[in-house]
């Protein structure tokens, strides 16, 4: 991603390729995501045919490596695609993203035959896989997991539930992580690979949500489930460090899919709220008027944050916290004085008159004391203590 600019420095811009997976996946979200997503959130509709048309297009497990017929992207890529995807509906992105969370550990800890068993099947048809770890007791402290799987000759057999498993009412196979040897803790946990139409396998309940409905998100039981050995991922007691190994690769994703959120989110809220034509102003105070425009402002204030989020957090994550305070704030303070500078007031309505001249130094002191709800203390920037870093 990093290269050699024209003058000497490093770049971070997008290679052609890059940006053709980011515009690839905005107008996939855009087609196929936008068209279906309030219905199916609605009525809590899995999302098969939009997943199946991702599968066909190339944008569902992504990181599963050439060698077993995927595209090998690396996490910067995959986040790319994530963020116009969850832009699109971060439910139905949610569900095709969260595949990879399921196949993950296989990519990270598996033996060569296991993924030529697992994986290729993967890249040929549109299936689900469920990453299994949190239970109705153990959420981000695993070591309370109480799924049990106990060595009986050349197979485990396991017992057990599990808890918020999303993609499970359509998984193919799961990740499950149990307990070998429950005296040792998250020490003792051990990963497997599970089929979801092994002998006592069973989907409980789909789980209601208030957001990300059109993702199956489900509870699930394991009762006597016997797996070869064959299906373990590791040794035993191995299965912690596999899932955090997982989850730190996913966790990015993550991040970045709150950012395509964020975007979607501004851009619904600030179309929606344009500012009042002049019929409406007419019919509405003063006092009512200027809480509308603060509430404006703010939301271009909000803008500059999810641009720096969509910039920094992706592109420059080395840096330090200083500096990308000071990145987010000050280009909302320069905007903050180019308003003071450009808005004016209609002086022939009458109930704008009311409203104090933003060139004024009154005007000024209320409009700061209203945007500084937005960016607290943005007349402090730069700090006087510590020297401005160099962005160039």
């Amino acid at each position: 991603m990093a290269t050699i600019g024209l003058t000497g420095g490093v770049s971070f811009a997008l290679t052609d390729e890059q940006k053709g997976l980011r515009d690839l996946a905005h107008e996939f979200a855009e087609r196929e995501i936008r068209p279906k997503e309030r219905e199916y959130d609605q009525s809590s509709t899995h999302p098969a045919d939009v997943l199946a048309r991702a599968h066909e297009v190339g944008l569902m497990n992504v990181h599963i490596p050439e060698e077993y017929g995927g595209a090998g992207l690396n996490s910067f890529e995959g986040m790319l695609i994530g963020e116009e995807l969850s832009w699109g509906c971060s439910g139905i992105g949610t569900a095709i993203l969260a595949n990879g969370l399921g196949h993950g550990p296989v990519i990270l800890a598996g033996t060569e035959e296991q993924k030529r068993d697992w994986l290729p099947q993967l890249v040929e048809q549109p299936l689900l896989t469920s990453f299994a770890l949190t239970e109705p007791n153990a959420g981000s402290d695993v070591s309370g997991i109480e799924t049990t799987a106990v060595r009986e000759g050349d197979d485990y057999v396991i017992n057990g539930s599990k808890m918020f498993i999303t993609n499970a009412g359509y998984a193919s196979w799961f990740t499950l992580f149990a307990s070998t040897d429950k005296s040792k803790g998250h020490r003792g946990l051990t990963a497997f690979v599970v089929p979801a139409d092994a002998d006592g396998v069973m989907v409980e309940k789909h789980l209601d949500k208030m957001g990300q409905r059109s993702t199956n998100t489900s509870a699930v039981a394991f009762q006597d489930v016997r797996v070869p050995a064959a299906n373990r991922l590791g040794e035993e007691g191995e299965g912690f460090k596999i899932a955090m190994r997982t989850l730190d690769f996913t966790r990015p994703g993550t991040a970045i899919g709150a950012v395509g959120v964020a975007r979607a989110a501004f851009e619904h809220v600030f179309d929606g709220h344009a500012g009042p034509t002049e019929s409406t102003e007419d019919l509405i105070n003063a006092s009512l008027y200027f809480e509308l425009k603060t509430f404006l402002h703010g939301l271009l204030v909000v803008e500059d944050k999810i641009s720096m989020a969509h910039s920094l957090e992706t592109r420059v994550p080395f840096l330090d916290d200083d500096l990308v305070e000071f990145a987010v704030r000050v280009p909302a303070a320069h905007k903050l004085r180019n308003l003071e500078t450009t808005v004016r007031m209609d002086e022939n309505n009458p109930s704008k008159r009311q409203l104090s001249d933003f060139e004024t130094s009154e005007g000024k002191k209320v409009l700061r004391q209203a945007m500084s709800r937005f960016i607290p203390k943005f007349t402090d920037y730069p700090p006087q203590d510590r020297p401005v870093h160099a962005t160039s």
